[in-house]
């Protein structure tokens, strides 16, 4: 299975063709563990903020995806 973020260009070329489109994974919890600190590097705010993008364009309808600050 190739990952939606590679693979929808290749998709809208018609160079792939979807074979299960009816199936799907159970949703699963995505968590990023770093150490505690006052402090986030800009860094990993940086990375952080970029998965929680990321993984909001992916997330059904009606998922709320937040990053702590």
């Amino acid at each position: 299975m190739v990952a939606r973020l590679y693979g929808a260009p290749a998709l809208a070329r018609g160079e792939l063709t979807p074979l299960f489109s009816d199936w799907r994974f159970e949703p699963m919890p995505l968590y990023i563990a770093f150490r505690p600190n006052r402090h986030v590097s800009a860094k990993l705010r940086v990375f952080i903020d970029w998965v929680v993008a990321l993984m909001a364009q992916q997330a059904p309808p009606g998922r709320v995806l937040a990053a702590p600050r």
